[in-house]
């Protein structure tokens, strides 16, 4: 496929309408900034998306069985033959809405509030959550709700049906009125985010790829 594009790019006769480019990028990266910051580059080099959600290894597990030519997630280590650059860092506070707040967190303490409080998460896949109640050394199960989305989080906590984490990017976007209470303002959980592609991709994979990276990791 990635050979195609090149000869495409030669051989004008082939006439292959712009090419796809299939990729693996986070939910809450596509619902914020991931589309304007690639609006550019997108145009310049007349590419199209394929994209499939998901995070971490999960994601790196699609390059590796071919599913994907390159993705976003939060690991650095990249894959043999593959290069990882440092895109950006998104930082995670901890939300209710008030009413939800009042119920479950005023005049309690954290550790007795998520035993009962339920929460809003991605899958379980998603380890975002526990991180930031191990920065209270709270540690072990807690209830919640499943929400594959990260507008459909947002929503949920929102609408007061659980407590989520949700991105500086997000609450600029969906909260400029600042009416969700950060459960614990001294807290936060800043997640890098690394862009992983193959060596031996395409030159567009590879122009595309350069320009996102604001770091080359390896």
């Amino acid at each position: 496929h990635d050979l195609e594009q090149d000869l495409a790019g030669h051989v004008p006769q082939l006439k292959i309408d712009r090419p796809v480019l299939r990729i693996s990028v986070t939910a809450d990266c596509l619902s914020t900034w991931w589309f304007p910051a690639t609006q550019k580059s997108t145009a310049d080099l007349g590419l199209r998306f394929s994209i499939t959600v998901a995070d971490q290894d999960i994601a790196r597990a699609k390059m590796e069985t071919g599913e994907v030519c390159a993705c976003l997630s939060s690991s650095a280590k990249a894959l043999p033959a593959a290069k990882t650059v440092h895109v950006r860092t998104m930082t995670y506070r901890m939300y209710a809405s008030p009413s939800f707040y009042a119920k479950y967190f005023e005049g309690n303490t954290l550790h007795n509030a998520v035993k009962k409080a339920p929460a809003v998460i991605f899958g379980k896949e998603d380890g975002l959550h526990s991180k930031y109640l191990a920065l209270h050394d709270i540690k072990g199960d807690f209830p919640f709700h499943e929400a594959p989305d990260a507008t459909g989080i947002a929503q949920a906590v929102f609408a007061g049906i659980g407590y989520g984490m949700l991105t500086d990017e997000q609450i600029e976007l969906v909260d400029s009125g600042r009416t969700l209470i950060d459960i614990s303002p001294q807290h936060h959980v800043p997640e890098n985010l690394y862009w992983h592609y193959w060596r031996n991709g395409s030159a567009l994979l590879r122009q595309f790829s350069e320009s996102l990276g604001v770091q080359d990791c390896s």
